[in-house]
């Protein structure tokens, strides 16, 4: 498995959790919510353009 692929499991496995529908159809209020719930969960900051990054939008 290479990094890209790593990496897209990774969000499959995050959109399962959440259980918020496709990202496709996330908005920026979508992506605040996450970062806050990653912050709250592990202590690390993400912020909402590199969470978008991640997600390719």
């Amino acid at each position: 498995m290479n990094n890209q692929q790593i990496l897209q499991e990774c969000c499959r496995q995050i959109e399962a959790r959440l259980g918020w529908g496709q990202s496709s159809d996330w908005q920026r209020c979508d992506f605040e919510a996450l970062s806050a719930r990653i912050q709250e969960e592990t202590g690390v900051m993400l912020s909402v353009s590199t969470l978008k990054r991640v997600w390719g939008k």
